[in-house]
């Protein structure tokens, strides 16, 4: 689920984990099929953020930037 680009406090601070990995969504029109999101494997980090106790996944794939809340 996209919901912004990225919290500032979220950004600033030390990714808990980081990996390479292989990034697909829901298709919408389906809603049972999974779609690549990209044709490599992307840098994906996770971070916490004590202040909402949830954790984000941030991946990065050139320019673009993807968060979502878990």
């Amino acid at each position: 689920m996209v919901n912004k680009l990225c919290d500032l406090r979220v950004c600033s601070e030390q990714p808990i984990f980081s990996c390479k990995a292989h990034v697909f969504h829901i298709d919408p029109k389906t809603k049972r099929s999974w779609i690549s999101a990209s044709s490599t494997a992307v840098s994906v980090s996770f971070f916490y953020d004590s202040t909402r106790s949830l954790y984000r996944i941030i991946s990065v794939e050139g320019t673009k930037v993807r968060a979502s809340k878990q």
